[in-house]
C-alpha cells in the first residue's frame, strides 16, 4: 500500500495546513521545494495573517502585488496597528498616539490625539455657592496633517542612509526590558500602569549599547518602541572622502543632538469597559488653564491592586471611616485609578491624577439629588496636586461623581486649594481611529494637547 505524503494532497488541503503556520515558518516551508513555495505564497494565507493585526479587516492590496509582499513590507512593525494606543514619556506633557493602517496606500501611520473645548462661564453648585462647575464639551481628533510615525511600503532600504531604517537600529527585547526592574528603576510605562512589558527610559549612552539590541526576531518587543528625532543641516561642498557627517553625493551634514521618546501601549483588557468595571477606558479631562489632558481609568482586580501612594496616608481615616449602604440591586465596587497619559508642568504624564480606593458601598458619600448630577453615585476619592515642576506633590480629599459610564466629575473640595468641579469624558477609541474625530459636546475652540515636531524620525523597538 502506497504511503501518502504531503505533496500528494490537493492544493486546498495543503493551503489549509499552511494557514496554521506563522510567517517565519511559512518562509522556511517556501525554501523546501518549488511546489510548497507556490502554495505558501497563496494570497489568502497572507491576508489572514495581516488581518489578525488589524482591528478592521482589509480586502484590498493597495499598491502591492500580493498580500505576502505587503506583509514583508511592514515586517516587523505590524504590532503598531494591532495595539493602536501608544503613549510617550516626553516630559512633562507626554503624547498620546493612535495608529491606523491606510488601505489605499498601504502605510502604517501613528497620529497625535488632540482635544479642544469651548470655555463657557462657570456656574455655582447648588449645594455650595463657593464651588464652581466648569462646563466641558470637548472635541477630540487625530492630527492627520502631521503623522508622528509614517511607514510606507514603497520606502526602499537602499534609498535610505545607513542606520536610518528601524531594523538597523537598536531594538530592545522584552526580556531585556523586564530584567532587574525595581521600584526605583526608571521605566516606561511606570509600574503603576498595567502593562505586558516595560522598558528603561533612561540611558547614559542613549540606548546605543548592545544590551538594547535583540539577537533574534522573537526578542523584538511588541509593546514598546522608541522614536529618535533629530534635525539635519547640510551644505553642498565638494565630496572627498566618506565620513559620518558626509553625504554620499558630496557635502557636509550636521546632525543636531537626538531627542528620544519611549512609547508604550496598554493591554486592551486594562481599559476596555465591562459590566463589572464600567468606567475603565481612555478619557479626556478638563484641567482648567492647562486645557484638555488624556488619562486612562483602570479598575484593577483585588489581587492586582498596588499599595496606595504614601501621600494618601493622611486621608485614610476619611477614605475608610464611615461606611454607607446602597439599596441599588447592582453596585460596582473596588478601586478606581485615573492615571495621566498626557500632563502639564504641575502634574506630568505618568502620574496618578486621582484615586477612589472603593467605589462600592464602603466609599459611598451619597446619591446626588441636585442637577446636573441627579442620581449619580458620589464616592470618596483622593486628588493628586503639586507645585510647578511636580514639587511637593500631595493628595487632597475629593469626591468622585459617577454620572454615567461615559461621564464623571471630580469635586476638588479641600479648603485652601480648589473649589470647583471638573468633568471627564470617555474617548471612543474605535470611532476616533475609524473617523479621525469624536465630538463629545458642541463646537470647540481653546486649549489643545502640547505638540512637538522633528525633521527626521527613526522607529526603534
Amino acid at each position: 500500500m502506497a504511503i501518502s505524503t504531503l505533496m500528494d494532497l490537493p492544493s486546498e488541503l495543503i493551503q489549509h495546513i499552511l494557514a496554521y503556520l506563522e510567517p517565519v515558518d511559512l518562509a522556511n516551508v517556501a525554501q523546501t521545494c518549488r511546489h510548497l513555495q507556490i502554495e505558501s505564497y497563496d494570497n489568502q494565507i497572507w491576508l489572514r495573517l495581516i488581518n489578525r493585526y488589524l482591528p478592521t479587516p482589509i480586502s484590498r492590496l493597495g499598491p502591492m502585488k500580493s498580500f505576502r509582499e505587503l506583509y514583508i513590507a511592514h515586517h516587523p512593525h505590524w504590532f503598531l496597528p494591532q495595539n493602536r494606543i501608544w503613549f510617550g514619556d516626553t516630559e512633562p506633557s507626554g503624547k498620546l498616539l493612535v495608529t491606523r493602517y491606510d488601505e489605499d496606500n498601504g502605510s502604517i501611520n501613528a497620529y497625535t490625539v488632540v482635544a479642544r473645548t469651548p470655555r463657557g462661564l462657570p456656574t455655582d453648585w447648588e449645594l455650595d455657592p463657593d464651588v464652581q462647575i466648569h462646563t466641558f464639551n470637548p472635541k477630540v481628533w487625530l492630527d492627520l496633517n502631521q503623522p508622528v510615525v509614517k511607514l510606507q511600503v514603497d520606502s526602499r532600504r537602499a534609498e535610505r542612509p545607513p542606520n536610518d531604517y528601524p531594523s538597523d537600529r537598536s531594538y530592545a527585547s522584552e526580556s531585556v526590558y523586564t530584567t532587574a526592574i525595581t521600584e526605583g528603576t526608571s521605566v516606561w510605562p511606570p509600574l503603576k500602569y498595567p502593562a505586558h512589558g516595560r522598558t528603561r527610559n533612561d540611558s547614559h549612552n542613549r540606548f546605543n549599547s548592545t544590551g538594547h539590541k535583540p539577537t533574534r526576531h522573537d526578542e523584538v518587543s511588541q509593546t514598546n518602541f522608541r522614536l529618535r528625532k533629530w534635525s539635519t543641516f547640510g551644505a553642498d561642498l565638494p565630496f572627498f572622502a566618506a565620513g559620518p557627517n558626509l553625504h554620499a553625493g558630496g557635502g557636509v551634514r550636521i546632525r543636531m543632538p537626538e531627542d528620544i521618546t519611549t512609547y508604550a501601549t496598554l493591554p486592551e483588557g486594562s481599559f476596555a469597559p465591562t459590566t463589572q468595571k464600567p468606567w475603565q477606558g481612555i478619557w479626556v479631562g478638563d484641567y482648567s488653564a492647562h486645557g484638555c489632558e488624556f488619562l486612562v481609568i483602570h479598575q484593577p482586580d483585588k489581587q492586582d491592586e498596588r499599595p496606595l501612594p504614601s501621600g494618601m496616608d493622611r486621608l485614610r481615616h476619611w477614605l475608610y471611616g464611615d461606611r454607607r449602604g446602597s439599596d441599588r440591586h447592582f453596585t460596582p465596587s473596588g478601586r478606581l485609578e485615573a492615571m495621566k497619559l498626557t500632563g502639564d508642568p504641575y502634574m506630568p504624564r505618568g502620574e496618578y491624577t486621582f484615586i477612589a480606593p472603593e467605589i462600592g458601598d464602603a466609599g459611598l458619600v451619597r446619591i446626588a439629588e441636585e442637577e446636573p448630577f441627579k442620581g449619580a453615585r458620589v464616592v470618596k476619592s483622593a486628588g493628586h496636586i503639586a507645585n510647578r515642576g511636580f514639587r511637593d506633590d500631595s493628595y487632597m480629599a475629593c469626591q468622585l461623581i459617577l454620572i454615567s459610564p461615559n461621564r464623571i466629575a471630580q469635586l476638588w473640595q479641600e479648603i485652601g486649594h480648589f473649589g470647583h468641579i471638573s468633568f471627564f469624558h470617555r474617548v471612543d477609541i474605535d470611532t476616533l481611529a475609524r473617523d479621525g474625530m469624536v465630538q463629545t459636546g458642541t463646537a470647540a475652540s481653546s486649549a489643545t494637547v502640547p505638540e512637538s515636531s522633528a525633521a527626521s524620525i527613526d522607529v526603534q523597538l
